[in-house]
């Protein structure tokens, strides 16, 4: 048990928790009440359960993009738009060939989004290293600009016409990942996720690949000093990171819209690497940081519907839980290890 709150993403939980509950008490004329169906509403019935696990789905594979990322001893500032073009790329896609080439046409779609977004991103690994342009810039311009070219073709040549929100058609229903827990919006893509976690958790621990790639990013001099061609493992850092980013849009598309929404990325990106730096430095705890934060988001809709606090509960308490991973004194005065 001692373990358990030794870790550092417990003890981040337990300090963003805290203020948390002081904020209900400030904000609500009746915080005992508000606190109970923020902390029991994810669990109250297996609706609210399955929609908490469905959205923490897409999270947890942009969470192990940014820590790939960063684990590589790169940022990438740029999972919004990866995310936005996986989802795209699905989604348009699945409505232009629909079906045409028979059983191959979902694996054929899927590659296509993953590569696309892996190239996003490999293309700031290679700007870096060919011409030294931090990757922390170019990841979030090619972003930026990824999301103004996605707009133009959700809400232009493929915008579904007579809908009341900017949204393509309706994919074909045989590429819908299958419920796993009706009546809730849980998908298949919640399983997928989990198991790519913990895969490539897996590999990193146990492979040479995956101690090199460490070694690469923990010290660049001494890993090539070991003969370590550390470079590479940057490019393929940042271009598995884009990957994970796309397999999201894929997720959010196949598994839970079935079409492309415009912002269908909703803060995805940013949120998976605030998740990231939760997680510290072991890629399995991904699994909890977004779950973590999926709860938050449950929480405070299911508060705001039965009490009186409001929905913006959540985005204060993940504020709250930002300035806890990022503050340097409660990292060495409480934290020994793993946010580094």
């Amino acid at each position: 048990m001692n373990k358990i709150f030794k870790h550092p993403v417990i003890i981040i939980i337990i300090l963003t928790i805290v203020p948390s509950a002081l904020l209900i008490l400030i904000l609500s004329s009746n915080p005992i009440l508000s606190f109970y169906a923020f902390v029991t509403g994810p669990f109250s019935n297996v609706y609210s359960f399955g929609n908490m696990l469905n959205n923490a789905a897409p999270l947890m594979l942009t969470s192990l993009g940014a820590f790939i990322a960063l684990k590589s001893n790169s940022f990438n500032l740029g999972g919004e738009g990866q995310v936005y073009l996986g989802a795209t790329i699905t989604g348009i896609l699945s409505i232009y060939l629909n079906n045409t080439i028979g059983v191959f046409t979902l694996p054929f779609i899927i590659i296509v989004a993953l590569f696309t977004s892996g190239i996003l991103t490999w293309i700031s690994a290679w700007l870096e290293i060919k011409y030294r342009v931090n990757s922390l810039i170019s990841t979030y311009l090619l972003s930026m600009t990824i999301i103004h070219i996605c707009n133009y073709f959700v809400t232009g040549p493929f915008l579904m016409e007579g809908s009341n929100i900017l949204t393509t058609s309706k994919i074909n229903k045989s590429y819908y990942l299958p419920k796993i827990l009706e009546p809730s919006a849980l998908s298949a893509g919640f399983l997928i996720a989990l198991i790519l976690v913990i895969i490539i958790s897996l590999y990193l621990k146990n492979t040479l690949w995956g101690y090199e790639f460490t070694i690469s990013g923990k010290n660049r001099v001494f890993a090539e000093s070991m003969g370590i061609k550390s470079l590479n493992y940057r490019v393929a850092g940042l271009t598995i990171s884009g990957v994970l980013h796309g397999a999201a849009g894929v997720i959010l598309v196949l598994g839970n819209h079935h079409s492309v929404i415009v912002g269908i990325n909703n803060n995805l990106g940013w949120n998976g690497l605030s998740s990231a730096l939760l997680a510290g430095s072991r890629p399995i705890m991904v699994i909890i940081s977004s779950l973590f934060y999926s709860f938050l988001d449950a929480g405070s809709s299911y508060a705001t519907i039965t009490s009186d606090v409001t929905i913006e509960l959540s985005q204060i308490i993940k504020s709250v839980l930002f300035f806890v991973i990022s503050s340097r004194l409660i990292k060495d005065k409480f934290i020994k290890r793993g946010i580094e």
